[in-house]
């Protein structure tokens, strides 16, 4: 089964006729349903996985890179949006963005545990770092601080690297605040979609 789900995610295209050209958001994973490949809590790789979570739960050196709470559920909002609901650029003042929210927290208040594709951005960092109330990894590091990943990379398997924090949200500049309105309608409105 693990084979074949390695081969889904490595092989994952974009359909023909796909103007994107990039690869496909998720696909199904036996006993969960359509996640995201990089983005599977450690109950998903336990039920589907059991190699994986033979190699994980064995590993001596694994490691999270967690957020603030806060900082990541807007940025999850603004994905979430611009994902499944094509908001394109978009201010966290928007008033579709408490919209959002309001409608999110409605489905994070029915559920517990998740992988579902769409909400694959709110699973709780703790379902990343264990299971069932049992840490698994060995480390946490948070984002803003790559240099400590690197360090006790560098200190546990003798490797060297430098990670750069790519993982950052960009606001629109100050001049074009007054753009963005215009922007909004027309990418909502007028683009084809």
């Amino acid at each position: 089964v693990e084979e074949h789900q390695a081969e889904l995610l490595a092989t994952s295209k974009a359909p023909v006729g796909d103007a994107s050209g990039g690869f496909v958001a998720g696909f199904d994973l036996p006993k969960i349903g359509r996640v995201h490949p990089a983005h599977l809590p450690l109950f998903a790789i336990r039920k589907a996985c059991p190699q994986t979570w033979t190699a994980l739960t064995g590993a001596k050196f694994s490691f999270a890179m967690t957020r603030d709470p806060r900082e990541r559920f807007l940025s999850a909002l603004l994905q979430r949006m611009k994902e499944f609901g094509d908001a394109g650029a978009i201010r966290a003042d928007d008033s579709a963005v408490r919209i959002e929210a309001e409608k999110v927290c409605a489905w994070l208040g029915e559920r517990d545990r998740f992988a579902d594709l769409e909400y694959v951005h709110f699973i709780r960092q703790s379902d990343f770092i264990e299971d069932n109330g049992q840490r698994i990894l060995t480390d946490i590091f948070p984002v803003d601080r790559t240099d400590f990943l690197a360090e006790r990379l560098r200190a546990r398997t003798g490797l060297d690297a430098s990670i750069a924090r790519s993982h950052t949200r960009r606001q629109p500049k100050r001049w074009a605040r007054g753009v963005q309105p215009v922007a909004r309608f027309a990418a909502r409105r007028l683009m084809p979609r």
